[in-house]
């Protein structure tokens, strides 16, 4: 009778580790056409803060681009713990919400699907940047995406000062969501990050002395092209039709700067550089497309 009971416990006992097994443990991958938001945070509790020209969703990381891989170690009965695969060397923790996973993903295994991570062509990112001005697409804390997102009636938000958009709505980027957008993910949806990618044509210390006169001399002989972009620690600006467009806040959206008044919105970026607590904090100027460095892109982006 102990035999039988013993083999009981014990049958019972590896029943319920292939259950768990069985139940976590799955990679999803994001399915074409899909754009999934990778939350900090199991959305028990999302503050959320709306301007006249944007959203901040403060626990919004990003939103994961078609072909993303995550690991899911378990459901939960809401929102699941995942794994990002940002790229083949990097990862990165978040929660995605399970309703995204059944119907925007799809179970894969690890090694089935292999992002290429090439950015979108110049001429299509032209296209892109005309139309985040001209529908004046608005700014949004994590975002990098034009349509809204709808999110689950369950994710508890807790607004303040709300001015239009709803709190379970996310539409638009953020500073370096475009980047990271227009870049298909090869360029990091981070500001600290991009300042050490791709070539610096140009770079501003802390406590370099620089005038202005001597920032359009600087600029005119730079020739910077379309997508190279100017970063400090905290923000970034994209050249464009020899100007910048750039994500502000919720309060101006995406704006432009003209060619002509270019050198004086870089000297704001040089000011707040030196306000900056960092000591490193510099301003820099950086190509990074490979239509744009050709050969040199390996070396910048192996």
């Amino acid at each position: 009778m102990k035999k039988r009971r013993l083999l009981f416990v014990f049958t019972l006992f590896l029943f319920c580790i292939g259950l768990a097994f069985c139940k976590g443990g799955k990679t999803f991958v994001v399915k074409e056409g899909c754009y999934v938001p990778l939350f900090g945070t199991d959305g028990s509790k999302l503050l959320y803060h709306a301007g006249a020209h944007g959203t901040n969703c403060y626990h919004l990381l990003t939103v994961l681009l078609p072909g993303s891989l995550l690991d899911v170690p378990d459901f939960g009965k809401k929102t699941s713990k995942v794994v990002w695969h940002v790229n083949p060397k990097r990862t990165f923790e978040g929660y995605v919400h399970n309703a995204f996973l059944e119907k925007s993903c799809e179970e894969v295994s690890k090694d089935a699907v292999k992002r290429s991570f090439s950015p979108m062509p110049l001429k299509e990112i032209r296209t892109i940047f005309q139309r985040c001005i001209d529908e004046r697409i608005p700014y949004c804390w994590g975002g990098n995406w034009f349509e809204t997102i709808p999110l689950p009636d369950d994710y508890h938000f807790e607004p303040t000062d709300v001015i239009g958009e709803k709190p379970y709505e996310l539409r638009g980027f953020d500073c370096s969501g475009l980047l990271y957008f227009i870049s298909n993910g090869l360029l990091p949806h981070s500001t600290r990050q991009l300042r050490s990618c791709g070539k610096i044509l140009y770079r501003v210390g802390k406590n370099d002395t620089i005038s202005l006169k001597d920032l359009r001399e600087k600029l005119a002989a730079l020739q910077l092209r379309d997508s190279d972009y100017v970063v400090i620690e905290g923000h970034v600006v994209v050249w464009y039709n020899g100007g910048m467009i750039e994500f502000r806040g919720m309060d101006y959206g995406c704006v432009f700067t003209p060619a002509k008044e270019a050198p004086e919105r870089i000297m704001d970026l040089v000011t707040a550089s030196r306000n900056a607590d960092d000591d490193e904090s510099d301003v820099r100027f950086i190509r990074w497309h490979p239509e744009l460095l050709k050969e040199e892109f390996k070396t910048y982006f192996p």
